[in-house]
């Protein structure tokens, strides 16, 4: 058993972050090499690490998805004490307000907060310093926005970039020096893969893999050129296909896979692929940059950047009015397209364009993300939680003719089309897939008394499972032993032949380790609930759902999202027999927030229960639905309500 006279060993998960992919190949190793150190040096038992390669620590959605993230795993049943990070900049770069917002998480969740440089710990000061520290990172953030968007556009204007970050399908990149003399030229090949031709010969120079780092010199400019022969040949039929045989994007999308032409990534074509070709102006000679405005902080403009105000840590994604565009011409591509589909292409985009005349900032950057409150989550209430069965893939709600019809569907803009594949129909009539789950929801819930049995019996198993014997105890222990004993001799390998082995063996058995760990501490908790304590736990989870039922009558949309959130376990849809499988369960965080278990106290340490709760399986239901779905089958979902036998059980 364990020596509980010790001190309790700090279990601390790293969060590790870098802005850019190109960073990540060094930065994130760098940070967790220091973060070892530190936690070698204090004592301090590092968990799995919480990763975020190329994630800004500006847009404040993206820590607290990682903050979110560690306490749910906290919540799940793994013992986690803090979140240890290299430095505050890596923890946040969204200002002292936000800083102090992600403080709160944690405290409410009993996780500390570890930084390896100028850490104070808990001393009275630790808050002051850690706020300044927060508003200097946000201040150094801004600084590099503004500096990186002023020479972006000094660039573009000087020609040494062009309006795009990668050149469209069929399309090369030819670099020039300052006297306007042909260096070389880039082509893209698909699947990440580039290569530097011979300006004259073509022929090639060097290959450039995936993920190989390409940078050019800072004063040579790039011109925009005709490709591969074959790729404008793809590129001229696609525009003919659409203009002059009138094809939709599915079917040419579909023609080009069945003859196994690669897509501009080197796989399979989608319909949105073709779309996105049809509506790029480089095919026609010239190109708009800044057209969208990507930013946190500020936005690219003629004569400086222009600061955003009032952003609050979001990356605002639109499109910025035509009077901010930048019109960049493309001389050599004037003539790109066949005079027959040019004047049709150009009519089509000039119509696209037009729509955005004065921009456009999509409703879904107004309205917060979370499903629960979006218009979208209130109108499909099983948005993101249907999943379709061959894939897997979520199903998302769209609306026909006009609005009047609501559908589950996938789309086929992302779908690679072949005639080998089956036809699969892939929508699924909102009203009643809804009013379906609602009811049995309704229904369950309306029954507490066959579920109190039920949840009873399981909470019991799950307790006594976590008890286990002394001989189980005597063996994890020596187990234990032997595991130390190996670490120790495989320590002595890592600086020879062997050492990349060694790592990963000690790895292994680190984990088991973390294991055997965690099973001797449930073990000497050994089983915490009584009789009582079991009865009066599933009651108040019952309490709970009781209450979610009730919340429909003042909170009607957000409350149903929430039903369907919580009680839904799994939503499988087969779209070709028209059926969804629906499996509902008590999930593991109700009975989590639910633990009636006193904290155990061992010599001078609280360690809370062990919280290793498992969701509670209740009922699997099907719904067929019709081939033709009219009628009362389109009706919306009301609630119905429970009797009064309800009410009286609860005040009872």
């Amino acid at each position: 058993m364990e020596n509980h006279d010790q001190p309790k060993k700090l279990r601390a998960v790293p969060l590790i972050r870098c802005s850019t992919i190109a960073q990540a190949d060094t930065s994130i190793n760098d940070q967790l090499k220091s973060i070892r150190a530190y936690a070698e040096q204090k004592n301090i038992f590092l968990l799995k690490a919480h990763e975020m390669p190329g994630v800004s620590g500006s847009i404040r959605a993206n820590i607290e998805k990682a903050v979110n993230a560690i306490i749910e795993r906290k919540e799940s049943g793994e013992l986690i004490d803090a979140i240890i990070v290299y430095d505050l900049s890596r923890f946040t770069r969204s200002g002292p307000y936000h800083f102090g917002k992600l403080m709160t998480f944690l405290e409410d969740a009993e996780i500390k907060l570890i930084e390896t440089v100028d850490d104070l710990g808990d001393s009275d000061m630790a808050p002051i310093f850690r706020v300044l520290k927060a508003e200097a990172a946000h201040r150094q953030a801004m600084s590099n926005a503004d500096h990186s968007a002023r020479g972006s556009r000094t660039s573009l204007e000087d020609g040494r970039r062009t309006y795009c970050s990668r050149q469209p399908y069929g399309i090369d990149r030819l670099y020039v020096n300052k006297d306007e003399r042909p260096l070389y030229i880039m082509r893209d090949l698909g699947h990440g893969i580039r290569i530097k031709m011979d300006p004259k010969s073509l022929e090639e120079l060097h290959r450039y893999p995936k993920g190989t780092k390409f940078k050019k010199d800072k004063l040579d400019r790039i011109v925009l050129i005709p490709g591969a022969p074959e790729q404008q040949a793809i590129v001229h039929r696609i525009f003919q296909e659409y203009f002059l045989q009138r094809r939709g994007g599915h079917l040419i999308a579909k023609s080009l896979n069945d003859q196994g032409i690669p897509s501009p990534d080197g796989g399979q074509w989608h319909s949105v692929q073709i779309r996105a070709m049809l509506r790029t102006p480089a095919y026609l000679g010239y190109g708009y940059a800044n057209f969208r405005a990507y930013g946190i902080f500020v936005m690219q403009q003629k004569s400086s950047p222009k600061r955003l105000k009032n952003n609050n840590g979001k990356c605002l994604n639109q499109i910025r009015p035509m009077k901010e565009w930048y019109r960049v011409e493309c001389e050599r591509l004037v003539e790109y397209l066949p005079e027959d589909v040019r004047g049709l292409a150009a009519a089509h985009q000039k119509e696209y364009f037009e729509r955005y005349v004065n921009g456009h900032v999509p409703k879904s950057e107004n309205n917060p993300k979370t499903m629960s409150n979006s218009d979208r989550s209130k109108k499909y209430l099983l948005a993101g939680i249907l999943k379709e069965r061959t894939t897997g893939r979520d199903m998302r709600g769209s609306t026909a003719n006009g609005g009047k019809y609501t559908y589950y569907r996938l789309s086929n803009g992302r779908s690679k089309p072949t005639s080998a594949e089956a036809f699969l129909n892939r929508t699924l009539p909102v009203p009643p897939t809804d009013s379906f789950v609602l009811e049995e929801i309704e229904r369950l819930l309306c029954g507490a008394d066959d579920i109190r049995p039920i949840l009873i019996d399981e909470i019991k198993n799950q307790d006594r499972e976590r008890e286990g014997t002394q001989d189980e105890a005597r063996q994890l222990n020596k187990e234990l032993s032997t595991i130390n004993r190996k670490v120790e001799m495989l320590l002595d390998q890592l600086g020879g032949d062997f050492a990349d082995q060694a790592k990963k063996k000690i790895q292994k058995a680190t984990l088991r380790k973390r294991e055997v760990d965690d099973r001797l501490v449930e073990i000497d908790l050994g089983p915490r609930l009584n009789d009582a304590d079991i009865v009066k736990m599933a009651d108040l989870i019952l309490s709970d759902l009781q209450n979610m039922l009730d919340g429909l009558a003042k909170d009607h949309d957000p409350a149903l999202r929430q039903l369907c959130e919580t009680l839904i376990d799994q939503a499988t849809a087969d779209l070709e027999k028209r059926e969804v499988k629906f499996n509902f369960a008590i999930p593991a965080s109700m009975l989590v927030q639910r633990d009636v278990c006193p904290a155990t106290i061992q010599g001078s340490q609280i360690i809370p229960g062990t919280n290793k709760w498992q969701s509670i399986p209740i009922i699997a239901v099907t719904l067929v639905l019709p081939r033709k779905c009219q009628g009362d089958c389109l009706d919306p979902f009301e609630p119905k309500g429970c009797s009064d036998c309800r009410r009286k059980r609860k005040a009872a």
